[in-house]
């Protein structure tokens, strides 16, 4: 993944594509209803199939039929359009005619996230779990790893973007300053980051550092001659 996006810009990435011919429609918790607890009331968790050669296994096919003709029943192929065709019984004999759909709805409040599906999940718990710890040192957390410096990147463009912002301004007193030396190229490494971000979504937004006005600090904090190359940042000094 490049980049997070937020919902509205997933939307609008499917519907600007070209000639993709989707329509996109918001969903909230309360429209999501709880198949997951319904389904076992009508249909075989597994079974073989008719001529019982087979036994039904979900992964193992790509290509599945039903038709209203036969009730129940689904065709399954290993293959689109394949040849070889076996078919399966699912729903339970005894309640062909007595499906109702599920009125219950799957979620109480907001959908919860799948932590088997999302592998950073705990990386970003201990992100949010040290916040306050976070705020008060500021970007020197922030810059000492590339999924903060990826958290953030994301973050800041697209607040930026949600308020319709024109840039963003860093003013931290001081990198590597009576601190970690390593956070010179660390910082310079995070607004490299941030400028290729923004050429990469042809963005118009602006990166602009306040660098302080002694030389013995700018000398140990900041690597100028690579900020300002070919007019990367616009710098400012800072009093």
């Amino acid at each position: 993944m490049d980049r997070i996006y937020s919902p509205n810009e997933y939307r609008e990435l499917i519907q600007t594509a070209r000639e993709s011919g989707y329509s996109v429609r918001k969903v909230s918790s309360e429209q999501i209803l709880n198949y997951k607890d319904w389904w076992s009331k009508f249909f075989k968790k597994s079974t073989k199939s008719i001529d019982k050669r087979s036994q039904f296994c979900i992964s193992k096919y790509r290509h599945l039929q039903y038709s209203s003709a036969a009730k129940g029943t689904v065709t399954a192929s290993e293959f689109i359009d394949g040849i070889v065709k076996m078919r399966f019984i699912l729903q339970k004999p005894k309640l062909l005619d007595e499906i109702t759909l599920p009125t219950d709805t799957a979620y109480t409040g907001k959908i919860p996230i799948n932590e088997k599906k999302n592998p950073r999940l705990k990386e970003d718990h201990h992100l949010h779990t040290h916040r306050e710890e976070r705020l008060l040192r500021g970007l020197s957390t922030i810059v000492i790893s590339y999924f903060f410096n990826f958290r953030f990147i994301s973050s800041t463009i697209a607040l930026l973007i949600a308020y319709d912002l024109d840039g963003v301004d860093f003013d931290w007193e001081f990198p590597a300053w009576q601190g970690n030396p390593l956070e010179r190229t660390q910082f310079t490494q995070l607004l490299q980051e941030l400028h290729e971000e923004l050429i990469k979504i042809k963005s118009p937004l602006l990166v602009s550092v306040a660098v302080a006005t002694p030389q013995p600090i700018v000398d140990q904090a900041y690597e100028v001659s690579k900020m300002a190359q070919n007019g990367l940042f616009k710098n400012r000094e800072a009093c």
